[in-house]
């Protein structure tokens, strides 16, 4: 399992708060089961433990299954960093399983444990991202798009910006929240947030690109992606919306398109560029470098 995650650039222990990754792997009928464990190496006390199972003839695999553990770990570590790092082990634990929830898709759970988590803890940044992440994700999953879940993620997107001023996560996530016809706006709370560093996920410049193309600015889109790609490449999505944003302004020759296409989906973890109003998951610029 570390060999894997180290190969994925994951960090096995990181940060003021050391949180170390441990896990074992076991093949059995082509099924893949990845037990995981991440403690305070300090305090030797399990911060968050958890198993992947992945049935035969799952796409992607060991490789699959050592995304979905290294994405919680490194959601975890920059939550255990965030502030002074003096984070207490219930309130980390129950913030890494709202990374769990949200890498395994599950933001009716999320909702609830982020709840609980910023009523316990209503000064911990972390966790309004937490529950304005799994608040806006079920928003836009639910039939009937209950408006009580959009005020909820709203909410507690302006208290993560009350809390964290300096960092993009709280106006990323309160344009994810907002009502799309609130174009200028939005536009301005991404053109911000790009301006900002990240704490848990490093999304603005993506944000940004799927709202010119929204816009019908694709030109605009264009040159910002491709910017963003060419100087981060490891980015999540980056070659995936340089794809869609090179489709948009009709470039290339069909060469060149077998070219976009092979790109964006060599991009591990990646999706195709989608309406900016759903959260992608979260990932964390700074979790391997602190």
């Amino acid at each position: 399992l570390l060999s894997t995650l180290t190969s994925q650039n994951v960090p096995t222990a990181a940060g003021r708060t050391r949180l170390t990754l441990t896990g074992a792997i076991e093949e059995r009928g082509g099924t893949i089961r990845v037990d995981a464990r991440l403690a305070d190496a300090a305090r030797d006390e399990v911060v968050w433990s958890g198993a992947i199972v992945l049935p035969p003839g799952e796409p992607g695999g060991l490789a699959r299954a050592a995304e979905i553990v290294g994405s919680v770990a490194q959601c975890t570590i920059a939550g255990a960093n965030d502030g002074d790092g003096t984070v207490p082990l219930d309130i980390l634990s129950r913030y890494a399983r709202t990374c769990e929830l949200g890498y395994r898709g599950q933001p009716t759970q999320g909702v609830r444990v982020a709840r609980e988590l910023t009523r316990r803890a209503s000064d911990f940044a972390p966790g309004w991202f937490a529950l304005s992440y799994h608040a806006a994700t079920l928003y836009f999953r639910e039939p009937r798009e209950d408006p009580a879940l959009r005020a909820e993620a709203l909410a507690a997107a302006e208290r993560l910006i009350a809390l964290r001023p300096n960092a993009q996560e709280g106006y990323t996530s309160k344009v994810l929240a907002m009502d799309p016809p609130r174009t200028g706006e939005r536009e301005r709370l991404l053109l911000r947030a790009t301006r900002l560093e990240p704490i848990y996920a490093d999304v603005a410049e993506g944000y940004l690109g799927e709202f010119l193309l929204q816009s019908g600015r694709f030109e605009e889109a264009f040159q910002l992606v491709q910017t963003t790609a060419q100087q981060r490449p490891d980015l999540p999505g980056a070659h995936g919306s340089l794809f869609h944003a090179a489709a948009a302004t009709r470039r290339g020759s069909p060469a060149g398109g077998a070219a976009w296409t092979t790109r964006a989906s060599s991009a591990p973890g990646t999706s195709s560029a989608g309406d900016v109003r759903e959260p992608p998951r979260p990932r964390s610029r700074r979790a391997g470098s602190r």
